[in-house]
């Protein structure tokens, strides 16, 4: 088990956020999704940046207001 947090509980961006976290000794993280779709890069380099930063990712938020969507909106952006 790691020590770890979720990036829902920071505010700034996603680098913002991962740095944080490391500084403050958490072992890993987990991803709120919006913070996903916000970076301005890919899923894998979101990945390189997390484990750049000696930070393992122990999980992704479920996606929240899911249920009923149709078409390019029901396609979680991370390709799942």
């Amino acid at each position: 088990m790691y020590s770890s947090i979720a990036t829902v509980c920071l505010s700034g961006s996603l680098e913002e956020k991962v740095d944080a976290i490391a500084q403050a000794g958490f072992e890993g993280l987990e991803l709120f999704e919006n913070d996903l779709t916000a970076f301005p890069g890919t899923p894998w380099e979101a990945g390189e940046l997390i484990r750049s930063r000696g930070l393992k990712l122990v999980t992704l938020q479920p996606f929240r207001d899911f249920e009923g969507l149709q078409g390019r909106a029901a396609t979680p952006a991370c390709g799942l």
